[in-house]
């Protein structure tokens, strides 16, 4: 997993990785977000065909994610924090989303890039 910051909120991005690591998600590098995305809300996960199941873990800890499968043929995961993203989910929040994604999960966008 990748985490980029899209704010002007130093260390936002190292701040979430520690967090993430501490749930035993395993980051791999964190980066300020570079690519000329508008990246609004609470910001975006990425990730490509097999990587959906990781995508929606993720989308159960940090709620509000916007999805964008991208064509990436790996099962990595791309984290974009945007302006709106505060906090990660409470045990409560994550088991409630996991419930909604299972049950309905979320069609993402395709952006028709490999970002991966």
């Amino acid at each position: 997993m990748q985490i980029f910051n899209a704010t002007d909120r130093d260390g936002l991005a190292n701040t979430v990785k520690s967090q993430l690591a501490g749930r035993g998600f395993k980051v791999v590098s964190i980066s300020t977000f570079q690519d000329g995305t508008p990246v609004t809300g609470v910001g975006l996960v990425r990730y490509g065909p097999t990587g959906i199941a990781a995508a929606q873990v993720v989308q159960s800890n940090i709620i509000g994610l916007t999805p964008v499968m991208d064509t990436r043929a790996t099962a990595d995961v791309d984290i974009v924090l945007g302006a709106q993203y505060s906090r990660l989910a409470t045990t409560s929040e994550i088991n409630t989303a996991a419930k909604r994604l299972a049950a309905d999960p979320v069609t993402p966008m395709c952006s028709g890039t490999n970002s991966g």
